[in-house]
């Protein structure tokens, strides 16, 4: 007797799943959200394609494409979110501040947790 009877058909399923970024765009009229959605983008962050994203963005919510600055690359690498503000665009803008945050994974586990078991 042989533990062949035990066998279970179960379908392997790949742990691997491709990396992925979030992007949350918003308009701001003071401290009011007027137009909020969440992009997301397949692959890893590319600072070459930060202009892509942008322009995809504003695209998608009808917005003017604003005029990009190495401080808005440089700012949304190191704190994860850029701000425009409406000298920033080119045409005429009836909101106070666009801003765009890279959201973090849900699948991503904070460092450090397994000091507070």
């Amino acid at each position: 007797m042989g533990i062949e009877h035990l066998k279970v058909d179960i379908p392997l399923k790949t742990c691997y799943t491709p990396p992925m970024f979030k992007i949350w765009a918003r308009t701001m009229s003071g401290d009011k959200i007027i137009k909020s959605r969440v992009f997301p983008f397949d692959g890893a962050y590319k600072r070459a394609d930060f202009y892509a994203y942008l322009t995809h963005i504003c695209e998608a919510i009808d917005i003017p494409v604003p005029v990009v600055l190495k401080k808005h690359t440089l700012h949304f690498e190191k704190f994860n979110n850029s701000r425009f503000l409406p000298s920033d665009f080119v045409e005429a803008v009836d909101f106070s501040a666009f801003i765009i945050e890279n959201t973090p994974s849900a699948d991503k586990k904070p460092k450090n947790l397994d000091l507070y078991i």
